[in-house]
């Protein structure tokens, strides 16, 4: 789920279990708060092509790793020009790896495949958003560090604990419910818990990018735990809120279909 979230959900509400719920509770962290969307995620493999050489002699090739270097700088540039949404925040890019090739200290590589993190709202497209990195690109092509480029969604093959292969493409799209009934029906039942209960959005992905994004399944976030601690050294989940967010679990499930 962590690296194609939504895939395997797809697959288990489709195929396994066959069925459609009325209503999907996602437990990721929301510090028991009501969150009712987010922003999508796609992975982008972009391969910028150079001459190789050897490295005392840097000027007789074109160093593929400058051309990333220079990439990386533009995207950063380029952050302010992204578009926003009032509720979901505005789109983020960011490079999360690098592989160069060929990998000998004493030659210039050829060869470098930048992964990028985009975060999308809703209106973004596939097509969009390789058109926009694609137009950085042509800045790096023009500049003479790069012969060419090639930007597209990572797809890739995924093995599963059984051995089952399966073919991602890494591309999740955005979400926002906008149901007000079913959101101040939630918010009733939470403020018996809570009376300062608040609504909000997940800056991360969810598995929320199948059943609201592509089924459009009511879909709803309420889960333990501080999102801004995800990845980090000391991510945590208080006990007190495990409990909390159990109650909350079961006081939905009695009371939202009465």
């Amino acid at each position: 789920e962590e690296i194609s979230e939504g895939v395997l959900f797809k697959k288990a509400l489709e195929e396994t279990l066959n069925l459609r719920p009325d209503l999907v509770v996602l437990g990721e962290a929301t510090n028991l708060d009501l969150y009712i969307g987010q922003r999508g995620r796609t992975v982008i493999r972009t391969v910028f092509h150079g001459v190789s050489a050897h490295a005392s002699m840097p000027d007789t090739g074109l160093n593929a790793l400058k051309a990333v270097s220079k990439y990386i700088w533009y995207l950063a540039e380029y952050r302010d020009d992204l578009p926003g949404h009032p509720v979901l925040g505005r789109s983020s890019v960011e490079p999360t790896i690098i592989e160069c090739s060929p990998k000998s200290p004493p030659m210039i590589p050829d060869k470098c495949i930048l992964t990028i993190d985009y975060r999308m709202i809703l209106g973004e497209t596939k097509e969009s958003i390789i058109s926009f990195l694609n137009n950085i690109a042509r800045k790096i092509i023009d500049e003479g560090l790069a012969i060419h480029t090639d930007i597209n969604v990572l797809v890739e093959e995924a093995i599963m604990w059984t051995g089952a292969k399966i073919v991602i493409e890494h591309y999740y799209p955005s979400w926002l419910i906008t149901d007000n009934d079913l959101i101040d029906k939630v918010l009733s039942i939470m403020k018996n818990h809570n009376p300062l209960v608040r609504t909000g959005v997940w800056k991360f992905s969810t598995d929320g990018v199948y059943s609201a994004g592509e089924a459009h399944i009511p879909t709803i976030g309420i889960g333990p735990g501080d999102e801004t601690l995800a990845h980090k050294p000391n991510e945590l989940v208080e006990i007190d809120q495990l409990f909390k967010a159990s109650e909350l679990y079961s006081d939905i499930a009695n009371r939202y279909f009465t």
